[in-house]
């Protein structure tokens, strides 16, 4: 009976801190979204490419709600199809924009975060494709952000941290109920991941607001 009181505090406990991370997240995504629009309003006069941006991280969202809150069966089938698209839309948009291009580096996180799935069972498989769905997103808005021509060496160390960070949380989250520590191990990975990628965001938006106009040439020449 302990036991089982332990076990729920533990997972109250996790539930509680997730969803901390998940405001981090929503907060990285309008960032992400914001970001993007003024650079488009600046140097494009455009605001397709943020527009999608939006649309593939409402779907993200979506995601982290329902991969912690699912209701199962045909629900969670049908909300994996539809978050599966938020990374779609994300990635072309940004390679599109010439902001990604497909990396060794870019390729190896995708490969390491789709073969998590392999920890899973097939009951909960629809779950976890949902949640593997938005990691992904979010990895491609990390590092969209990143690759930005105007993006300077501090924050592309943060981002390329929190990238990487994400990549582990996604094989550490299944070793959550092995133990108290594991569990602290596992939420403060993915805190200190959302937690880099805000910062940079929030300092690149300050950035972004007082960039001169001379910089046009540049980032024309290394995407958005």
């Amino acid at each position: 009976m302990r036991l089982n009181r332990e076990r729920i505090t533990m997972m109250e406990f996790y539930l509680i801190a997730m969803s901390a991370g998940g405001v981090l997240t929503l907060l990285g995504i309008f960032l992400m979204w914001i970001i993007s629009r003024d650079l488009e309003k600046k140097f494009l006069g455009s605001t397709r490419v943020s527009t999608l941006i939006l649309v593939g991280g409402i779907l993200t969202s979506i995601g982290f709600i329902v991969g912690e809150s699912g209701e199962g069966g045909v629900f969670d089938a049908i909300m994996a199809i539809l978050v599966l698209l938020g990374p779609v839309i994300i990635g072309y948009s940004l390679m599109e924009s010439g902001v990604v291009k497909p990396t060794w580096e870019l390729g190896l996180q995708f490969t390491l975060i789709t073969l998590s799935l392999l920890m899973v069972s097939r009951g909960e498989l629809n779950r976890e494709i949902i949640t593997l769905g938005s990691l992904l997103s979010v990895v491609l808005l990390i590092n969209g952000l990143r690759y930005l021509g105007v993006t300077p060496g501090g924050p592309k160390i943060l981002l390329r941290t929190a990238s990487w960070g994400l990549v582990l949380f996604s094989w550490l989250r299944y070793m959550k109920g092995a133990s108290m520590e594991m569990l602290i191990f596992d939420l403060a990975v993915y805190l200190l991941a959302t937690v880099l990628w805000v910062s940079a965001s929030i300092f690149m938006l300050v950035s972004i607001r007082e960039l001169p106009i001379m910089a046009e040439e540049r980032l024309n020449q290394k995407g958005l």
